[in-house]
């Protein structure tokens, strides 16, 4: 039973992976098409874009990781609270090792171009190790049962 549920949490962590990016994508989609209309440089609008479509997909993962995987109901602010600052930290700390790790990836040699994106490969090996690593935070740091 115990890995039953195990392996139905995985699954919905993976699914909600899955539509937090979907968010992620849109959202920048939408955002460099606003910004893009105030004629911002496109190195400006992708900086701005790319900030806010990150807390959007960040807040709707913590809501979907909250509710539909960890299953930790409380909104009472003496538990919402702290679960929001070590999510959205680890979420910070975790984006600065992924730019670390895929960094470090091109830097040797892990940078030929994939479908015409340069680095794109570093990206894809990198992805697997942030997943495991948000999912291992979020599971025995953000909303650890007690």
């Amino acid at each position: 039973k115990k890995m039953n549920s195990n392996a139905k949490e995985g699954a919905s962590y993976l699914f909600w992976c899955i539509m937090t990016t979907a968010v992620s994508w849109l959202t920048y989609t939408l955002f460099a098409y606003l910004f893009g209309l105030s004629g911002l440089k496109a190195g400006v609008v992708a900086l701005i874009a790319n900030t806010l479509s990150w807390i959007c997909a960040v807040t709707f993962s913590f809501v979907a990781n909250k509710l539909l995987v960890f299953k930790t109901k409380s909104w009472a602010p003496k538990v919402v609270v702290p679960e929001l600052v070590k999510f959205y930290s680890t979420r910070l700390a975790v984006g600065f090792v992924e730019i670390g790790l895929a960094t470090l990836m091109v830097s040797i040699g892990l940078d030929r171009p994939l479908f015409g994106v340069d680095g794109l490969v570093s990206k894809m090996i990198v992805t697997p190790i942030i997943i495991l690593l948000n999912y291992t935070l979020g599971k025995f740091f953000v909303f650890k049962k007690k």
